[in-house]
């Protein structure tokens, strides 16, 4: 524990926490720049920079550009900036709930079940009327009954254990993914919406949908940052953390709902969009500690940042043709996770 406490000291200062969170949004503000500015027309900076000032100010636009930037390009990058966010800061704590690197919501069967409740609702096409609701709501309910049955299923000798629950949501993951398989098999003509959508995309992203996921995924990220110092305890084990009064059912449950709710929100905007909770929390580990107070909202911008570059790359790397954002965050996320478990399984040898 005296570890611990030393490397949260060592950052637990206001100008190094102010230095980082302003570099790491001053990146996300030029990389939000640059992905409006590129793609098949390509826009001068200053005449972004215009336009989004003058949407801001509430001048009315007609031009081009403004069409080009207002409504195409910048509601997708809005909500990368807001998927990224929801799955980083979800990533960090589920990774400081159950001690391990390797964790984040897809481990533990929550995206799958999001997946499913989403699909269902695709396949039964209710994403053609009152989709700003039907597919949110379909994708929650689905990540609450993944996140029950893991429970259920990891449920032993009157008590959950973290072990239990990692096994517990691969199972659970594995079933609503077949479940997701068969929609496809009978899915008809939504088959290739499905697919699209399975793979990732923010390219069908409206202002209506961003406005009505905006509070709930700011709100849920401050509840996760307010459970920060039960994390900085449970880093030296539950039974420590207990001793010093840290409240282990009711910190295990909220973190648990609230990445529910905010995995659920990011699957039903976006589609499945692997790897952005696991690899983003361990590079910012890397960078600021494992002081959960700073590494939760470093995380959530860093989680931005990742994916509104990716999706630049999805808009550009072979235009006009947009690929999934999830086939570009796999490439990149699934080397870093065989590197994490490569370092994973050295340290268990080295125990041994």
């Amino acid at each position: 524990m005296k570890n611990n406490i030393k490397d949260f000291s060592k950052y637990n200062t206001p100008k190094r926490w102010l230095i980082t969170v302003t570099s790491l949004l001053f990146l996300l503000f030029i990389s939000v720049l640059v992905s409006v500015s590129v793609g098949t027309v390509k826009i001068p900076f200053q005449q972004v920079m215009i336009v989004i000032w003058n949407g801001i100010a509430g001048i009315h636009q007609n031009s081009l550009y403004s069409k080009i930037i207002l409504q195409l390009r910048l509601p997708s990058i809005i909500m990368a900036v807001i998927v990224g966010v929801a799955l980083s800061s979800s990533g960090a704590s589920l990774q400081g709930l159950f001690r391990n690197p390797l964790i984040d919501p897809y481990i533990l069967g929550i995206s799958a079940g999001a997946a499913f409740g989403a699909a269902l609702s695709i396949t039964m096409g209710f994403d053609s009327y009152q989709s700003f609701y039907y597919l949110p709501i379909s994708a929650f309910i689905g990540a609450i009954i993944a996140v029950t049955m893991v429970y259920g299923l990891s449920y032993s000798h009157g008590e959950v254990s973290n072990s239990n629950l990692i096994f517990g949501g691969i199972a659970v993951g594995y079933i609503f993914s077949a479940i997701v398989s068969f929609l496809m098999f009978v899915s008809g003509p939504h088959l290739q919406e499905l697919i699209y959508w399975l793979l990732g995309s923010f390219s069908d992203a409206l202002w209506g949908e961003i406005d009505l996921i905006l509070m709930p995924v700011i709100i849920s990220v401050f509840i996760l940052f307010y459970f920060s110092k039960e994390l900085n305890l449970l880093t030296g084990g539950e039974d420590l953390a207990a001793a010093t009064g840290v409240n282990l059912k009711l910190t295990k449950n909220m973190i648990i709902f609230i990445t529910t709710l905010l995995t659920a929100i990011a699957v039903s905007m976006s589609g499945i969009i692997g790897f952005v909770g696991l690899v983003i929390p361990h590079i910012m580990r890397r960078i600021v500690g494992n002081d959960y107070r700073i590494l939760i909202p470093t995380s959530a911008i860093g989680g931005a940042i990742l994916l509104v570059i990716s999706d630049t790359i999805a808009r550009t790397i072979i235009s006009p043709v947009i690929v999934p954002v999830g086939v570009v965050t796999s490439f990149i996320g699934a080397p870093f996770f065989i590197y994490l478990f490569r370092r994973s399984l050295k340290r268990m040898e080295v125990s041994i």
